[in-house]
């Protein structure tokens, strides 16, 4: 995932997810910050058993350090089929 002009707010950090619609599960792919210039990137490598169960990828922003295991309320939400 490429992103730009996303600035990351102070003390907090995006974070990506892979929803499954017919479940409502959702699986977290790692955090990422952007630069000054609002550009980051993340980059998910796993082998997934069953990917094809995912539909969306979803973008949240997270407080830094954050233990809730949910996702916070959605950025940015593109279709994966």
């Amino acid at each position: 995932v490429d992103v730009k002009n996303l600035p990351t707010p102070k003390r907090q950090v995006f974070e990506g997810w892979l929803v499954d619609l017919e479940t409502g599960y959702k699986l977290s792919i790692g955090g990422f910050t952007t630069n000054d210039d609002g550009r980051g990137n993340l980059i998910f490598r796993q082998q997934l058993v069953n990917a094809d169960i995912y539909d969306k990828l979803v973008i949240t922003l997270e407080p830094l350090g954050d233990i809730d295991p949910n996702p916070a309320m959605p950025i940015l939400i593109g279709d994966l089929h």
